[in-house]
């Protein structure tokens, strides 16, 4: 953990909050603080701060927390993710990955090529899925939670959705270089983008077309065919490296 984090229900009005759970364990264990250590926290969906190690015991911790609303974790930039639904072990790695990367929105869809029993899975109930979004805020110092949405059938949903200027989508796709990578610079001239990953065994031909009717545009990694952990986190940290490059760099000059 990079950051401990709160919910605001846990800081009492003095300041003060009490922690004997994998948290308190985290402190002791792992980063073996005393009295008197200060510690980086936040509160979800809330601000930054500091904390002060008041004392700790074989069973608790208490924390004198300390906030600087300067330090509030804004996304200037919303990502947002339309995922064909993996196999569930495959999603229980993937989702602390998604949050650390910087997704405000993570929706897991059902495709043609999808499983349909992987939906029956318990992970894909809040309370299973709740401490890997912690584990990714925490690993990236972030506090703003995303919206995870379980959606079987996507053509409604998407229909539904509007793509307009503010949000731009982009399907990955397995394809040459070409005036397909040239999508990736329309990256940099959005507020916020909508990233859609498709199952291993690649979407329908019918699925395609519906989803480039929506308005969105294709982009891709190469040819070679890629793993949705691969996929996934290549897409979005090339999203985040074209965001910051200066644009000097993307011209050649």
């Amino acid at each position: 953990m990079n950051m401990i984090l709160l919910r605001a229900c846990e800081v009492g009005p003095d300041g003060l909050a009490e922690l004997s759970d994998r948290r308190f364990h985290h402190i002791k264990s792992i980063l073996k603080a005393e009295p008197g250590r200060k510690l980086r926290i936040g509160v979800l969906n809330g601000p930054a701060g500091e904390a002060l190690v008041e004392e700790i015991s074989e069973s608790r911790v208490v924390l004198r927390c300390a906030w600087n609303n300067d330090e509030r974790c804004k996304e200037v930039f919303r990502l947002a993710l339309i995922l064909a639904m993996p196999r569930p072990r495959v999603l229980r790695r993937l989702l602390p990955q998604l949050v650390a990367l910087g997704a405000a929105e993570i929706n897991i869809v059902g495709a043609a090529r999808v499983e349909g029993s992987y939906f029956r899975s318990h992970l894909l109930r809040e309370e299973e899925y709740m401490p890997l979004i912690e584990d990714g805020l925490a690993q990236s110092r972030r506090t703003s939670v995303p919206s995870v949405n379980v959606i079987k059938q996507l053509r409604p949903w998407l229909e539904e959705r509007c793509v307009g200027e503010a949000w731009r989508g982009f399907l990955l796709c397995a394809a040459e270089p070409g005036p397909v990578s040239e999508s990736w610079l329309e990256v940099r001239n959005c507020r916020g983008a909508v990233l859609a990953v498709g199952p291993e065994g690649g979407w329908l031909d019918d699925e395609l077309e519906y989803v480039f009717a929506c308005g969105f545009r294709r982009i891709s990694l190469g040819p070679q065919p890629l793993r949705t952990e691969t996929a996934c986190v290549a897409a979005i940290g090339a999203t985040s490296v074209l965001r910051w490059l200066p644009s000097c760099l993307l011209r050649g000059r």
